[in-house]
This record gives C-alpha cells, sequence and structure tokens, in this order.
C-alpha cells in the first residue's frame, strides 16, 4: 500500500507494506490505528535531512554527483545553480538559514569533489577551481559530527543508483595529494600533507618516504642547521640514517670550533657523543690556560673544573707563585699565616715564616705599640703557632710589672688621665695621673700640694720598654737602668737615687719582686698570674695580705705582725658602665675592723680612656678573678690587620 501526506512546507512519500487484508475501511478501530501510525511517520520524516526527503532537492543532488561521477563538472555547477535559485523561491524551506548548511554536509562534499576533478571543465565561471589541499580541508570539517557523515551515506546507498560513499570521496582526494606530493617529492610537501591527513591507512609509509626525502636533501649539503633538524626530527626513524647525519653534524660543528674555551665547552654540551670530543676537550684545556688571570683564584677555578688538564700542575704552581706574590704585597702576619696555612709544602714556606715572624716583630715590638694590642695579642685563643713571641709576650708581661703602670698604680688597666679624689680623717687629697698608650704613668701630680713627677721612658730594640727618668716640681731628676734576663723579661729597675727593684719568679706565684733602697730591703712583693698583688712582706716581720672579689677589685688588706692582726680593712665599690670605658669602679670605700670608714677614693676619667679588660675595637676581655685564669672572649684578631 502506498501513502501519501501533503504539507504545505513539504511532501514526503513512503512504502507501507501491510500483510494484513483489510476488509472494511469503515471499521473505526483499524481507521484510528492507521491515523496514529501516519502521524508518528509524519513525525519521522519531517526530522530528517532536507536531501533525505522526496523533494527536489534530493533529485537535484543525485544529478550533480552523477555529474561529477562522469567529470562533467559544467553540468554539476549548472544543477547546483538550479539548486541555489530554487531555495530562494521556495517557501517550504527555511530562508534565514543558507540552503548550503540545510543540504550539510551533502553540498561540502559535492564541492570537495569538484575540487578534486582536474578535467571536465568547459566555460561555466561556476566551477570551483582544481584544489585538492582545500578539498581535503573542507573535507576534514564535513567529520564533525558521525550523524552527518551516516546520514550522508544513507543518500549516497539510495536506490536510484549512486555507488559511492564519503569514504570513496576520501579516499579519493587523499589518493591525489599523495600522488601530488611524490611527484613534487619535498620534505616540505609531505610535512604539509601529513599534517592535514587524518585517519589515513598510509600515514607510516608517507612518514617514511618524507624521512628518506630530508635524508637525500641533507646527507651531501654542508649545513649544521639543516643537519640538527633533521636528527632532532627523525630520531625515531632509520638508525642509520641517523648515524650518517650525526657524524655530519659533528664534522660540521667541529670545523666551527674557535679558539676559545667557551666555543670548546658549548661543543662539549651540544655534542657529548661526539668522535671529536677527546680533541676538543683538550684544546678546551689549552685555551681556557691561556686565558687564565694571574690571580689564585683563577687558577683554583682552573683546577676544580679540569683537574685531569696536562697543564694542571703548572696551574697548581702558579696558584703557590700568586698566593705567595699577594702574601707578599699585603706584608702582614695574617697574610702570611693564610699562605703558609694554604700550601705547607710549598718550597717558599720557610721564607714566608720568616717574613711573617719580621712583620710580626715589627707590628708589635715597636715604641708605638699600645698595651691594648699586647693585651689582645697575648691572651687571644687565635695565637699563630709558627711565630716565634716570646718575646712579645714578655715585652707586654713587662709593662704592667714596671712600677710606674696602670696596675701598679691601682688605675686597673685604666688609660688616659686620672683624677682621684682622696678624704681620709677630714683631709682632702687631688691627685692627677695621666698614662700614655703603653699603660705607663708620665704625670703624678697632687694639686693640693702642688708636688708632681713626670717620667720618660724609651724603647729598646731588644728588650722593650724602660724608665729613663723622674723629674719633680723642683727640677730635681732620679734616672733609671733598666737590665733584662735573656728571655727578655725584666731583671731589675734601678734608680740613681739609690732605689732598685729586683724580680724574680716565684714557684708559688707567678712574680716576685723585691724592692731596695740602697742596700737594704724595704718589701717583697707577690703577683699572681692575673698580675694582681696578693702579699707583701716588710721587714720586721710583718706581712700584708690582699684579698679579692668576683670583679677583681681589692674586697679586703690584712696588716700582721707575725701571728697578730694589726690592721685589717675591707673595701666597697660602686661602679659605673661605660660604652668605651667598660665596667670600673668611680667610688671605693675602705673600712677598718670596727667597720670605720677609714678613707674614701672617687676616680674621675678624661679624655679617652681604654681598658684592658674590655678593649672596644676588638671586645677582649680579661678576667682579674683570682680563681680562674684569665678568660678571653673571641674578637678580630688584630695580627690580621
Amino acid at each position: 500500500m502506498n501513502v501519501c501526506w501533503k504539507s504545505s512546507k513539504f511532501a514526503v512519500y513512503f512504502r507501507f507494506p501491510c500483510n494484513v487484508v483489510l476488509y472494511s475501511m469503515k471499521k473505526s478501530l483499524l481507521s484510528l490505528l492507521l491515523c496514529a501510525l501516519s502521524c508518528a511517520a509524519f513525525t519521522a520524516l519531517a526530522q530528517q535531512p532536507l536531501y533525505l526527503q522526496d523533494n527536489y532537492y534530493h533529485k537535484r543532488m543525485v544529478k550533480v554527483f552523477k555529474s561529477l561521477q562522469e567529470h562533467k563538472l559544467d553540468k554539476a555547477a549548472k544543477y547546483m545553480e538550479d539548486i541555489r535559485n530554487k531555495s530562494v523561491k521556495d517557501t517550504d524551506i527555511d530562508p534565514n538559514i543558507d540552503i548550503t548548511s540545510q543540504l550539510f554536509p551533502l553540498w561540502q562534499l559535492s564541492e570537495c569533489m569538484m575540487m578534486n576533478i582536474r578535467d571536465g571543465r568547459g566555460k561555466s565561471v561556476q566551477c570551483l577551481p582544481y584544489d585538492p589541499w582545500n578539498a581535503y580541508r573542507q573535507l576534514k570539517g564535513t567529520y564533525r559530527d558521525t550523524y552527518d557523515i551516516a546520514s550522508a551515506d544513507l543518500f549516497f546507498a539510495d536506490e536510484r543508483g549512486l555507488k559511492m560513499s564519503v569514504a570513496d570521496i576520501k579516499r579519493d582526494i587523499e589518493a591525489n595529494l599523495v600522488d601530488t606530493v611524490r611527484m613534487i617529492a619535498t620534505e616540505a610537501a609531505y610535512d604539509e600533507l601529513i599534517g592535514l591527513l587524518f585517519d589515513c591507512s598510509q600515514m607510516n609509509a608517507l612518514k617514511s618516504e618524507r624521512e628518506q626525502v630530508a635524508y637525500d636533501g641533507v646527507k651531501h649539503v654542508d649545513d649544521l642547521e639543516r643537519s640538527q633538524q633533521y636528527l632532532d626530527k627523525y630520531k625515531d626513524y632509520n638508525t642509520s640514517h641517523h648515524a650518517v647525519i650525526e657524524w655530519r653534524r659533528d664534522s660540521l660543528a667541529y670545523e666551527l670550533v674557535d679558539s676559545t674555551a667557551t666555543s670548546c665547552q658549548r661543543y662539549l654540551d651540544l655534542y657529548p657523543s661526539s668522535r671529536f670530543c677527546t680533541a676538543v676537550e683538550q684544546q678546551l684545556h689549552h685555551c681556557a690556560f691561556n686565558e687564565m688571570t694571574p690571580t689564585v683564584e683563577s687558577c683554583k677555578q682552573y683546577l676544580k673544573k679540569y683537574p685531569e688538564s696536562r697543564f694542571a700542575d703548572r696551574v697548581r704552581k702558579m696558584e703557590v707563585d700568586y698566593a705567595y706574590r699577594d702574601a707578599r704585597q699585603k706584608n702582614t702576619v695574617g697574610a702570611y699565616h693564610d699562605f703558609i696555612t694554604g700550601y705547607p709544602a710549598a718550597d717558599v714556606a720557610e721564607e714566608a715564616a720568616g717574613l711573617m715572624q719580621q712583620v710580626f716583630d715589627q707590628q708589635y715590638f715597636n715604641s708605638h705599640v699600645s698595651l691594648a694590642q699586647l693585651m689582645v695579642y697575648c691572651n687571644s685563643v687565635n695565637g699563630i703557632e709558627q711565630l716565634r713571641d716570646g718575646a712579645v709576650k714578655s715585652l707586654f708581661e713587662n709593662l704592667l710589672l714596671m712600677p710606674t703602670s696602670t696596675l701598679m698604680m691601682g688605675c686597673d688597666g685604666l688609660l688616659g688621665e686620672v683624677t682621684v679624689t682622696t678624704t681620709s680623717t677630714g683631709t682632702e687629697n687631688l691627685e692627677q695621673l695621666v698614662f700614655n698608650q703603653q699603660g705607663l704613668l708620665i704625670r703624678h701630680a697632687n694639686r693640693a700640694t702642688g708636688q708632681s713627677e713626670d717620667y720618660v721612658y724609651d724603647f729598646d730594640p731588644i728588650f722593650g720598654f724602660k724608665m729613663l727618668s723622674k723629674t719633680d716640681a723642683k727640677g730635681r731628676t732620679v734616672t733609671y737602668t733598666t737590665r733584662w734576663n735573656y728571655d727578655g723579661s725584666l731583671s731589675e729597675i734601678i734608680g740613681s737615687d739609690g732605689s732598685r727593684m729586683v724580680y724574680h719568679d716565684s714557684d708559688e706565684y707567678m712574680k716576685k719582686i723585691m724592692h731596695y733602697k740602697g742596700k737594704s730591703l724595704v718589701k717583697t712583693d707577690y703577683f699572681d698570674g692575673n698580675y694582681r698583688l696578693v702579699e707583701s712582706l716588710l721587714p720586721g716581720n710583718q706581712e700584708v695580705g690582699y684579698g679579692y672579689n668576683p670583679q677583681g677589685d681589692v674586697s679586703s688588706m690584712t696588716k700582721m705582725q707575725g701571728t697578730d692582726v694589726k690592721e685589717q680593712n675591707s673595701y666597697e665599690y660602686e661602679y659605673e658602665e661605660n660604652p668605651e670605658t667598660g665596667r670600673h669602679w668611680i667610688t671605693r670605700t675602705q673600712y677598718n675592723g670596727s667597720n670605720k670608714i677609714v678613707q674614701t677614693k672617687v676616680r674621675h676619667f678624661y679624655q679617652t680612656i681604654y681598658r684592658i679588660q674590655s678593649d672596644g675595637r676588638q671586645q677582649y676581655k680579661i678576667d682579674w678573678n683570682f680563681e680562674s685564669e684569665p678568660e678571653v672572649v673571641k674578637g678580630e684578631d688584630i695580627t690580621r690587620n
């Protein structure tokens, strides 16, 4: 049975086979069933693409493809033009959508076929030009949805006899493109084709052909860049081809290496497997050697980078020479010490040690050295073992033990000008003490009485500082002669007034000093390891002992006559903290055994004051605690200046 429905927008035809014999069209149930089926068929067909419906467009597209199959391009173009003209006036299709879109992808496929056919063109200007590349690009656009391809294939399978498919169109265009590229036979053409194709069974073969074309194009060309491009692009293809081009690339690159370390290193970095690497590495060592600057650091960097270089031994010797040159130019103890430490086996190490000793002696054993400098070195844990520093240590100790030193005068290592006001039994006495940078008294004046003493010193180039004279306010002068032991330590100081001080080492204490007036022994003083007076022995079996508090100040004094206590005093201090001078006492009060004030001393400081205990620059400190050895706080080692 054939059933036909007509509408103002379209007309559709379909066959409805029925094995049921209808005896009576008047039966209401059968009529209702037929009506429902008819409506369902109408709805389904209305959703089909325009070219699958039995209409003008369907018939004309059939004629278009038949003409294309026969290579009658003018005729096909005429039919396509008829379709365009019809669509403009047709009220049964959507006027807002171009006919090419309503016939998608059939219309686009017909254009692809037209652009893929070289012959069959006449005078029609409607025919698309021969362009298989653009045909294939447009063909790829039609594969946006499998439904569209299936619909097109359904059209081609229509009973009207079109024996083709979308795959046939794709295959024909691909074959045309492949033939074209094989005729051109350039790497660029293969690149374009392989980049364009999709789902192509010849892809592997095309890639192999492209590699062969690329290989043929580069194997006899002296072009480093093209050789590298081939190797980067085809590293996973023909291994024998790759080896040939790699050999050529390495040769071309080697010819471009110039006589600079940078160029050689770049070659080794880029081509680590090249057969020229050994030669380039040797050239690198030579170039780097020639480019070295005459510095220790340059030598160290060379040996670090090229430890196996044939120039390594020469560079090591140059490093030693440069290091010694630098030490000589600096000419400091620290510089020589660094050289000896860094190059102990050097031929000039012994010579450097001699120069270091010479500089050391010049630095410390001279008339300008300060007590603070000597203190820092002699109490530093950074002493240099290669130095013979016994003379400098004796110089430091001799200064502290001289009768006019800042310690012996009770000023705790303070330098500069000090005034002391002493109040005792209702009377007040004002003293002025001025110390030089060696901590030696140069003026001692009593402002209340007008009495004064001025001291003059000299420097012995072998043993150090010595006291020359003392002159009082009336111009009377006492001259002094100083003698030393063989080790440079003080032996005795003899005054022209008959005074004499004799220095001895003590079994129990560090030092014993015996004071004479003429031939008479006045007293014997004993000092501990921190240069503090701990005991004085006087004629007549008299003994004076001193105790110290943790701050290193005198805390008690006891006078004994045999076993009898003749006098016993204690001391109390008020301290001042100063960023420059450190901590020092400004007031000292002395009490007798009955806890009555015996005397009070007040000190004031003028000019620049430095304490041995706290050198502001080096931050060293001597702990004057009687129970412990001198404590050293690490700081800058002035031997390195």
